[in-house]
């Protein structure tokens, strides 16, 4: 659990992208706008094992530590149809319960609002939830927590010679912000706090690209495991700039894949290209 990741969400060859090719020069400026989790961080076991914590307040003494393997794999299964963490906690209730992990795929608001109310709680109570497990679980054995991540390979030193390099990049995530700050802190990147752009700014995805795109001068190139984001972004059409691409080794599953391959807007981007996808455009 505390190596860096030997392959992906298991459809890492699934496509493979002809050499990509150096943007030529130009004053306009890459702007490189990047999810977290499935794009630069493997976070799915450590989500499952915060849900589990945080879901013994909730139901006392359902859910004792430390988290049986079998339900940290059945949340991974179900880690394609999550959206934002906190979602997490009615997830980890559900599988508990005995739903299939595959079921998370339809109804997902109706069967998290069923969860809700059947022990009087909201959308705010679940946030607070979540984040304050986390804290607790980093005051009490930061090693460990970090030790729950993995990092996909070659993304940090992608990273890195982006950022050594003067380039324009930006964090887009529901995580909150203090948990990606750790997280890349603690693999050696110091990356500045207000690049990265988390659950805190009550901002969706669409908006803050919008934001991106406010100056008139920046060729954004949006990277994003989840494909339903993808598509909200291509719904508006304030964003027809934005240049899509489809992290295929994120979390999606086949049907995703298959789905951004016959997007003539998205570009499907393997997990072995990006490194040279960051260098070739930055």
């Amino acid at each position: 659990m505390i190596s860096i990741l030997d392959s992906g969400a298991g459809n890492l060859a699934s496509v493979h992208l002809a050499p990509l090719a150096v943007a030529p020069a130009t004053t306009r400026k890459a702007f490189f706008a990047l999810d977290f989790d499935g794009v630069i961080c493997d976070s799915a076991a450590e989500t499952g094992a915060s849900a589990w914590k945080a879901a013994e307040r909730f139901w006392p003494g359902r859910f004792p530590s430390p988290a049986p393997t079998e339900y940290i794999q059945a949340f991974r299964a179900a880690r394609p149809y999550l959206e934002t963490g906190y979602q997490a906690i009615p997830f980890i209730k559900m599988l508990r319960d005995g739903l299939p992990p595959q079921a998370l795929a339809t109804g997902l608001d109706e069967r998290i609002n069923a969860v809700f109310a059947e022990i009087g709680q909201d959308k705010t109570s679940m946030v607070q939830a979540f984040g304050d497990t986390r804290d607790q679980w980093i005051k009490a054995n930061l090693d460990d927590w970090i030790s729950w991540h993995d990092i996909y390979p070659g993304v940090l030193e992608a990273l890195q010679k982006v950022l050594a390099g003067g380039q324009h990049l930006r964090i887009l995530t529901t995580k909150q912000e203090r948990f990606v700050s750790a997280i890349l802190s603690a693999h050696g990147v110091n990356f500045p706090a207000d690049y990265i752009w988390g659950l805190e700014r009550q901002e969706s995805k669409e908006d803050q690209l919008a934001r991106l795109l406010a100056n008139g001068d920046n060729d954004v190139y949006f990277i994003e495991d989840r494909l339903e984001t993808l598509r909200r972004v291509e719904a508006r059409d304030d964003l027809r700039a934005v240049r899509l691409y489809y992290a295929d080794w994120g979390y999606g599953t086949p049907g995703h894949l298959a789905a951004a391959n016959a997007d003539d807007r998205i570009t499907v981007l393997s997990l072995g290209d990006f490194p040279r996808f960051l260098a070739g455009l930055a």
